[in-house]
């Protein structure tokens, strides 16, 4: 089963302070999968358009990371960053929740 959004949105927030703060897309893609636990017919299930579904939930969950302001638009090409609001969101309120 997929996680929710919201729980993707921690992930990608977790794996960018593990990795000093921004990461190249593949290794987080990596590590997210690793933290799901989906099986790899889960990884490669896809949407009626043809996307790869867990892709695009990642995708969506990092757009929403964007407009909250808790990760950096793009600056450097296939490389994913999280800003100062996000490190602070990650310190205060998803580390506590532990």
């Amino acid at each position: 089963m997929f996680p929710s959004r919201s729980t993707i949105e921690k992930m990608i927030l977790e794996i960018l302070v593990e990795l000093g703060e921004k990461g190249k897309i593949i290794d987080i893609y990596q590590r997210l999968s690793k933290k799901s636990s989906l099986s790899e017919s889960e990884l490669l299930e896809k949407v009626p358009s043809g996307e790869n579904r867990w892709k695009n939930n990642v995708r969506w969950a990092r757009a929403n990371l964007i407009n909250k302001g808790l990760m950096e638009k793009r600056r450097e090409y296939g490389v994913w960053e999280i800003s100062q609001k996000g490190i602070s969101y990650y310190q205060e309120r998803i580390l506590k929740e532990r």
